[in-house]
């Protein structure tokens, strides 16, 4: 039992010098500005966004990049979201919308609205965006000077969560706690192995010379992780890819609106996150919930002690890289934790009936 301990507590110091490392990795805000250029084309896939697409459209409107469209697909929307889109067009010519058909087969609904929107798009960049994220004034200035500096593909960004409720207080920051504290962010850009991947479809910019040369959501169809796969891709086929996570003063997004609606929308993606394997992520839930009891039988009182700080080590370092409150993370924890074996769950549930339900779309088959 000794044994295991000392793996144990070897592996969660590796978690917690990964969190503390994911510290130094400076957010896109406050970088370098490029105000012109290049022009930019923000890309909106829109299915039932009546809530949250008007507030995304007016901060496009803010922002102090000169030369850039925007083009919303509406997904076959049956609440508002249509006649929002045509007020939003008829008040700034740079905004408009593609009304969508029937989803083809052997297509997922966000992906096919990318690819349709990609075929519109005019712009030197592509950058997808969800309808229920808000972007600062200089989010485009900074993300063109970004992709400039670094020679990029792909620009990915973790936008800032907002927390309403004590559910998404609870769920939401589950995802950063295993991002986090699994993969050294600075890696994404500059190691070449694939398995050193992220992305996150709430904000991704394409180079269009690059994207139109391999339409990457033609490629990937039919996966529900979408923004991960096409990561892994772009890493073997070794173009540049970084992906950052936000602080607050770039890009934000308010996900879910409660604990159930999270927990179901995060069992979508979270075995992707540890590469599909199931060992992998069995390991890890099996560590997390009890970890602390082979590190007390094998070493004592000391040994949990040591696991125990790292373990709150941990939820600080990964609360500060996202801007959260640090508080919070603490205090939530133990529920958190409760959130993460329901998602888990969740996602064995799904894959084992290969199937899941989506804004209101049945998906027959999980790839």
């Amino acid at each position: 039992m000794m044994w295991v301990a000392v793996i144990i507590l070897y592996l969660t110091f590796v978690r917690m010098m990964v969190a503390l490392a994911n510290l130094t990795v400076r957010p896109l805000a406050g970088q370098r500005k490029k105000t012109s250029g290049q022009l930019v084309s923000v890309l909106v896939p829109a299915r039932n966004e009546e809530a949250t697409v008007g507030r995304l459209l007016d901060s496009l409107m803010q922002q102090d990049y000169e030369q850039f469209e925007v083009i919303v697909y509406n997904d076959s929307s049956v609440d508002g979201t249509g006649e929002i889109l045509r007020h939003y067009g008829s008040i700034d010519n740079r905004i408009r919308h593609i009304d969508g058909a029937d989803l083809p087969d052997g297509w997922l609904g966000k992906n096919h609205a990318c690819h349709r929107l990609a075929e519109k798009a005019a712009g030197e960049f592509l950058l997808f965006i969800d309808a229920d994220v808000t972007a600062a004034p200089e989010l485009l200035s900074i993300s063109v000077a970004r992709m400039d500096d670094q020679r990029l593909s792909l620009l990915s960004v973790f936008p800032f969560q907002i927390m309403e409720s004590r559910g998404e207080r609870v769920v939401v920051p589950v995802m950063n706690w295993i991002l986090l504290s699994l993969l050294p962010m600075a890696l994404v850009r500059r190691c070449k192995w694939s398995s050193f991947s992220a992305a996150n479809g709430q904000f991704m910019m394409f180079r269009t010379s690059v994207y139109k040369r391999y339409w990457f959501h033609q490629r990937v169809k039919m996966r529900m992780t979408e923004d991960i796969v096409i990561a892994r891709l772009m890493k073997r086929m070794r173009l540049r890819v970084e992906t950052l996570v936000s602080r607050g003063g770039d890009v934000s997004c308010r996900m879910y609106r409660n604990y159930e609606e999270a927990v179901r929308g995060f069992s979508k993606n979270v075995i992707t996150m540890f590469g599909d394997s199931y060992l992998f992520i069995g390991f890890f839930v099996l560590v997390a919930a009890l970890g602390w009891l082979p590190v007390y039988i094998g070493l004592g009182l000391h040994g949990a002690l040591g696991y125990a700080v790292m373990a709150v080590v941990i939820n600080i370092s990964v609360a500060s890289a996202g801007g959260q409150n640090i508080a919070g993370a603490l205090l939530l924890f133990p529920e958190r934790m409760v959130a993460f074996f329901r998602i888990v769950a969740g996602a064995f549930a799904a894959r084992y009936r290969k199937s899941y339900t989506w804004k209101g779309r049945e998906i027959s088959e999980i790839v």
